[in-house]
């Protein structure tokens, strides 16, 4: 309790001024229209009491690279400006609609266009400074029949936070509503509660736990409440948004309230509820009080279950008990005791942790079970209610909602054939569910012979993605990917496609003739491949000539400029090198720690660079193998960012900032807090972000 409130009363006593609002808002998106061709558009409205100028305003995409579109002419208070694709495809599906912004963002493919998974449309005024951006997605929480079902998605309530998926809706009129007000406008609507937090998110013994909801509504609310079950029943206790509650700046619609610290081993239920001024009520999660949140004080997640094999593509391999060849995943226990799996979850869908609650099924020690991903829970207690992409996706296991819903495994995955599977071959000690890249990480191969209920072989494709940089301080050429040949045969790799993109895997391929020899490296850098990584964060894709055959595949997170991220001698287990290896065999990996020089607690270095633009390490040592989060704090003392970096090994570690918030969006310039929570230590580092 002591160090969350010490850091409250440094954060507290700290001011900043925020931002007013921008008047212009995106309200509405169509980003993959029903029919064929597809016919992008984006709806902008001014909510503001006066008319504003567009001139020299644009709009782009995630890609702040791409051509920009710039707006023109005024806004009237309370009217809509459709900013279009192309001229031609829109006026032929929407003739009546005149309401148009004079330039096109995407005319005849030349400029930008709204991808269907997932993209983020960004707004900026005439200083080039960010005025608004939705963050939309194709699943999870965001509508998913806009991704060519027919509708756009739409804004609720064109003075809710556009950030968040609940402010908006599928319109209820196919092809959605360009230039007018939206189908599923409410002028009243209930309170929304977009995200609720917890910090720290395994309390030890001793410490308490802050809870923050960030809540709206379009009218006025009433109040928001804690429900808090210790033992006894749920009981209630206000929430507050005054600035003095670990909520951050007073009225800033964040709200806050402290869960007093308990005895080790109790497990602490709970929910957010709030109200409006016409007794409209909403509850996070949604099915409250049957559905809670809950921690269990001083619990360790057990790392020991892992996703050791899956299968999206599954034509001969195995059939289920209704002798159905359907999707499957395999999880091993990779420990001497038997584990219970009740109330765990699988997903396909990182941002979804309760899609599918296990059942109570024990896994004995060194065992495996097998989950069928058929998306028929009629057929059986392991037959979950979800089915896996062969396109590639995401899976992961969370552990259960009262050991505090933690990623115990899980990782992304590309393109699979039929009946050839993804599971990892060498199982690392560190850095298992955050894949912290400081350290060795396990990440799944492709298996040529897949063995469902038995442990890994290897069966691997012989050449494999090696090694890959994506920035440098020196600019210039600087993008580069790395291929190996691991077999002892030569391997004619022409057609072959290398891309940055599961929706496009024959982006680049390699010229006939293209043959390595066994043990021989070949290295392709962004000028002969026509694009760059994002050192963001994004994926490579290596595939067969038929654009339908994964071979190799990695999905990686920020990186830092001049580290390279690679394999370690030629095995499934990957890490960071400091001093990159072009043409050359990788390091063995990650020097090994000498216990004699750990430190006897918990020691924050800083942050390098600092100041930073956009990325910084927060580096620091630790006395011992850990679970380390890191939470990023405004200077009003806003949480706006926690990263989980997993189980750390003892001796050195850093965590990457990139200057965005949980929601992706970049963070305006100014002093930020980085509190590190290593175990039951923590500690508070300061950074300034300079843009």
């Amino acid at each position: 309790m002591s160090r969350i409130i010490g850091l409250l009363t440094i954060l507290s006593c700290l001011l900043l001024a925020l931002t007013a609002q921008a008047d212009i808002v995106i309200n509405e998106i169509m980003y993959n229209s029903p029919g064929s061709p597809d016919v992008e558009w984006v709806e902008l409205y001014n909510n503001g009491s006066t008319t504003v100028e567009l001139d020299d305003y644009y709009l782009v995409d995630s890609d702040t690279s791409h051509p920009h579109c710039l707006l023109m002419g005024d806004l009237p208070a309370g009217e809509y400006l459709v900013v279009v694709g192309d001229f031609s495809l829109f006026s032929n599906r929407y003739p009546t609609v005149s309401n148009i912004n004079i330039n096109a963002f995407d005319p005849s493919g030349t400029g930008f266009g709204l991808g269907n998974g997932g993209d983020t449309v960004q707004l900026f005024d005439d200083d080039g400074f960010l005025a608004d951006a939705v963050a939309y997605d194709d699943g999870g929480a965001w509508p998913g029949s806009a991704d060519g079902g027919g509708p756009s998605i739409e804004l609720i309530n064109p003075f809710l936070n556009n950030q968040v998926a609940t402010s908006w809706d599928p319109s209820a009129v196919e092809g959605g509503t360009p230039g007018q007000i939206n189908s599923v406008y409410v002028d009243n609507q209930a309170p929304v509660i977009h995200d609720t937090d917890r910090s720290p998110k395994l309390p030890q013994v001793g410490e308490g736990v802050l809870i923050t909801a960030e809540v709206t509504d379009a009218t006025a609310l009433d109040r928001v409440e804690l429900f808090v079950d210790l033992g006894a029943g749920f009981v209630s206790q206000l929430m507050y948004d005054d600035g003095a509650h670990g909520d951050g700046a007073a009225a800033d619609s964040l709200f806050g309230a402290i869960i007093e610290s308990q005895p080790e081993g109790n497990v602490i239920r709970y929910y957010v509820a709030a109200y409006d001024d016409i007794g409209q009520v909403v509850t996070k999660p949604s099915d409250a009080p049957t559905g809670f949140h809950a921690y269990t004080v001083g619990y360790t997640p057990n790392y020991s279950l892992r996703i050791n094999e899956a299968m999206a593509a599954n034509a001969t391999t195995l059939a289920d008990e209704m002798s159905e060849f359907d999707d499957w995943l395999e999880i091993y226990n990779n420990s001497e005791s038997a584990m219970d799996l009740e109330g765990m979850f699988l997903t396909d869908n990182l941002g979804a942790h309760r899609k599918w609650e296990l059942p109570a099924v024990t896994i004995p020690g060194g065992g495996f079970i097998i989950v069928w991903l058929d998306d028929d829970i009629t057929q059986g207690p392991l037959h979950a209610s979800f089915k896996l992409s062969a396109g590639g996706e995401e899976i992961a296991l969370y552990d259960s909602e009262e050991h505090g819903n933690t990623l115990l495994h899980g990782f992304k995955f590309g393109i699979q054939n039929d009946d050839i599977s993804l599971g990892i071959l060498d199982w690392a000690q560190t850095g298992l569910p955050g894949q912290n890249r400081t350290q060795l990480v396990s990440l799944p191969e492709y298996f040529t012979s897949p063995t469902p209920g038995a442990s890994n072989e290897y069966n691997v494709y012989p050449v494999a993605i090696n090694e890959f940089l994506t920035t440098s301080n020196s600019g210039g050429v600087d993008d580069w990917i790395e291929l190996v040949n691991r077999s002892e045969q030569a391997v004619d790799i022409s057609g072959w496609g290398l891309s940055d993109d599961s929706g496009n895997v024959l982006k680049w391929v390699f010229p006939l003739g293209t043959i390595l020899d066994p043990g021989e490296l070949i290295v392709v850098d962004e000028m002969e491949l026509g694009y760059s990584l994002s050192s963001a964060g994004e994926e490579i894709q290596l595939t067969l000539a038929d654009g339908l055959t994964g071979i190799d595949y990695i999905s990686f997170d920020e990186q830092q400029a001049d580290v390279s991220f690679g394999r370690v001698d030629n095995t499934s287990l990957w890490t960071s090198f400091e001093t990159p290896t072009p043409w050359e065999t990788n390091p063995s990996g990650p020097s090994p720690v000498n216990e004699s020089i750990l430190p006897l607690a918990l020691n924050v270095q800083g942050a390098h660079p600092n100041p930073f633009n956009p990325m910084t390490q927060i580096r620091f040592e630790l006395p011992r193998t850990t679970h380390v989060s890191v939470g990023i704090y405004s200077l009003n003392g806003r949480l706006v960012r926690n990263i989980d970096a997993g189980v750390m090994q003892a001796g050195s570690g850093q965590v990457l900032f990139n200057g965005r918030d949980n929601e992706g969006r970049a963070l305006a310039s100014g002093i930020f807090f980085a509190k590190v929570n290593a175990g039951v230590e923590s500690a508070i580092v300061k950074m300034t972000l300079v843009k």
